[in-house]
């Protein structure tokens, strides 16, 4: 059981190591960098999270097989039988008023040489709130000599206006590049079905460090 433990204790250290400082918990990581990746924020996160947790401090759910469990109804209907709810906010959730979100995608083509990144930060949370830390990690599955195309997909709030760059990290511990330009954009309104920008880098670029 200690060993057990310890192998799934060391899930949640590596985790924890890459989690920003805001607490937001994705989907993935970045194999190479740790960088979070896809989906912030999802629900199921959050129920892993808290369920382990309970299991590392002790805290079980009644097995299935408990005498006290309710026996299943005779037939299968809307009224079969009164369960139990109560709303997320009696369960101790934030009384948070949330709006819906439009993905928008950022295109951006940019030539790099190996081991330089690309990434987006604007004046959101979703896209950092300015904090590089929290930038998004654009992937270069698209990059062609013929166009160095740099993507990443990202939903942000309906109708808002957003300012944002993009932004150079250099190898070799070397200072990050900012873009020259601050570009600006109007999500669309709510079940619109997203845009795409089409930007080309504007700003100084870097060299390898050759480290």
């Amino acid at each position: 059981m200690n060993a057990v433990t310890a192998y799934a204790d060391s899930f949640v250290a590596l985790a924890e190591k890459y989690i920003p400082a805001n607490g937001s918990l994705a989907e993935q990581f970045n194999r190479d960098t740790g960088v979070p990746l896809s989906a912030n924020d999802l629900t199921w996160s959050y129920a892993a999270f808290v369920t382990m947790s309970q299991r590392r401090a002790g805290q079980y759910p009644a097995s299935w097989g408990t005498r006290n469990a309710a026996a299943p109804p005779a037939t299968c209907a809307g009224t079969s039988t009164q369960g139990v709810y109560a709303p997320a906010t009696a369960a101790g959730a934030p009384n948070v008023t949330s709006t819906c979100q439009v993905n928008v995608v950022f295109n951006v083509n940019a030539t790099t040489y190996f081991g330089e990144n690309i990434y987006v930060v604007g004046n959101t949370d979703d896209l950092g709130a300015w904090d590089i830390s929290n930038s998004l990690p654009l992937g270069a599955g698209g990059y062609t000599s013929e166009r160095p195309l740099w993507s990443v997909s990202a939903y942000l709030n309906a109708g808002e206006s957003v300012s944002y760059v993009y932004v150079r990290q250099e190898n070799c511990n070397q200072p990050y590049i900012y873009e020259t330009v601050n570009r600006t954009l109007t999500v669309p309104a709510c079940g619109s079905a997203g845009i795409t920008t089409n930007d080309a880098w504007e700003g100084p670029v870097g060299t390898s460090g050759n480290c």
